[in-house]
């Protein structure tokens, strides 16, 4: 089925696959439900959790605007509050939204100004490694020429050539 003209907005989304978001739960309901079950709140379309609304598409379109990060909704809301708490502003939109493609809107992006993303990716980054201190260690031994996993030298393994 092809893309067809998505709600408040968005281009982008197929009608069969369009739903409203809990902003508090991140549970998702059909675009006919206003209200969460669960948490009492009103549900929202995808592109209407970013702080700029429809108006960040236009910016994601011109370039100014540009995704560091794709994911679930979740995952991309906890690296907004590391961004944010970074003094960068940013914003979660359907991944979606502004490349004409049409892959359903489970997949989140996080898009932060053009000016800022090599700040914003090194924020991520540590972010990342504080989260996954191993896979530095891992590094590091593969940088020295080890195995990542047991830091057997590579070199010294018999019959294997260079490595």
């Amino acid at each position: 089925m092809g893309c067809k003209a998505g709600l408040n907005g968005c281009t982008n989304k197929c009608m069969d696959e369009i739903v409203k978001i809990c902003p508090e739960c991140d549970a998702e309901y059909y675009p006919h439900i206003d209200t969460c079950r669960n948490c009492e709140v009103k549900l929202l379309f995808p592109e209407e959790i970013s702080k700029g609304g429809v108006a960040s598409t236009d910016a994601i379109r011109d370039g100014s605007l540009i995704c560091v990060e794709e994911g679930d909704l979740v995952w991309l809301k906890e690296l907004r509050t590391v961004v944010e708490a970074a003094g960068m502003r940013c914003e979660l939109l359907p991944a979606d939204c502004g490349n004409g493609t049409c892959q359903g809107n489970d997949v989140f992006g996080l898009f932060i100004p053009q000016s800022d993303e090599e700040a914003a990716c090194g924020v991520l980054g540590r972010y990342w490694e504080s989260l996954h201190p191993e896979i530095m260690d891992a590094n590091r031994r593969a940088d020295q020429g080890l195995c990542p996993g047991c830091s057997l030298s590579l070199a010294a393994v018999p019959g294997r050539g260079d490595y």
